[in-house]
């Protein structure tokens, strides 16, 4: 008999304990109210990732809670590494900082484990605009306008930093094809390297999206000033019919597999990402206002008229597709790290 009092007075005061809790937690709060948010992207002023988030930046705030400020911010430096190493031990974790990382950020800690001060795994991704298909093309005053003539002749291409997508996109070119390509690394954002472009200092650009030229550069297409000589892709992009896609170039089922995991942040697009190791009521917030904000009519309209195609991609999957890319067998990893130039 004592024991069953006792057992129901601590069923009772468990119930009552847990009752409070659940009150507790319905009334914390999921988002402060009254905090400005800052919105990064992980490149200088310039260029279609600046572009994309600044867009982003005019239109989530009335699709957040309490309508807060939304402040732009740039945070350039080693390929996207600053920025996520920010986001992964800085960074306040209430959903008031997140922003836009570069594509290839996702397989970083694939590749390089013990060098990363982050773990893409443990972000909080929030979403995408859209997934992209990268190309490397010819400017309309390099001496090479044909894929084939880059076998005896070298072209000059700028680049962010050895582990962003310009570097080693040329070097898997240089591998599978032999293409003669040199890249001149330490650019700052897209918009630099399409200065260089413009001053004579390179002759094309890698790793530059089809979204981005028909968006952000309307010109090197009306104009005629790149032309697309590879696309970085699984199969061709209906647009680029005649262009080829990297896949054709291999030679082994391994560097099939290799190039599958490199050519995976192609679906990231524009990746949005939220600090490491937060509340999931607080991303899951990030991730309704991020897709409320891809259905804003006034946001669709700018996109539209800036021709910049939205075809948006969830944050879960976005964290899905991780987990598949960090499952395949070490073999494929090496390949694909050695067709990046990296050891």
């Amino acid at each position: 008999m004592r024991w069953r009092t006792f057992a129901g007075s601590l069923t009772a005061a468990i119930s009552l304990m847990t009752g409070l809790g659940g009150a507790a937690l319905a009334q914390a709060p999921l988002f402060p109210a009254g905090k400005t948010v800052s919105l990064y992207v992980a490149t200088a002023p310039g260029g279609t990732a600046d572009f994309t988030m600044r867009m982003v930046a005019r239109y989530i705030g009335k699709h957040l809670p309490g309508n807060p400020t939304v402040v732009p911010k740039n945070m350039p430096g080693a390929g996207a590494r600053k920025m996520a190493s920010y986001l992964h031990s800085q960074a306040a974790k209430d959903g008031t900082e997140f922003g836009l990382l570069l594509r290839f950020i996702a397989t970083d800690t694939l590749y390089t484990p013990a060098e990363d001060l982050f773990d893409v795994l443990k972000l909080s991704w929030i979403g995408s605009p859209s997934p992209v298909t990268d190309v490397c093309g010819f400017w309309y005053t390099s001496p090479v306008q044909k894929f084939e003539d880059l076998q005896t002749k070298e072209v000059v291409i700028p680049g962010i930093g050895s582990d962003a997508g310009e570097a080693a996109q040329t070097s898997i070119l240089s591998q599978l094809t032999g293409a003669k390509i040199r890249t001149i690394l330490g650019y700052q954002s897209g918009g630099e390297m399409t200065l260089a472009l413009e001053r004579g200092e390179a002759h094309g650009r890698c790793a530059i999206s089809w979204e981005a030229i028909k968006s952000t550069y309307p010109d090197f297409t009306a104009k005629k000033q790149f032309k697309p000589f590879v696309q970085f892709a699984l199969k061709r992009h209906p647009e680029l019919a005649d262009v080829p896609a990297v896949m054709e170039f291999a030679k082994s089922d391994l560097d099939r597999k290799a190039l599958e995991v490199f050519l995976a942040p192609q679906s990231f697009g524009f990746p949005f990402a939220a600090p490491s190791d937060m509340n999931p009521a607080t991303v899951a917030v990030l991730r309704d206002s991020f897709a409320a904000t891809m259905k804003d009519p006034e946001f669709l309209a700018e996109a539209a008229q800036r021709k910049f195609d939205i075809n948006y991609v969830p944050g879960a999957d976005l964290q899905d597709l991780l987990k598949k890319i960090y499952g395949f067998p070490k073999e494929v990893v090496d390949r694909t790290k050695a067709l990046q130039g990296q050891r």
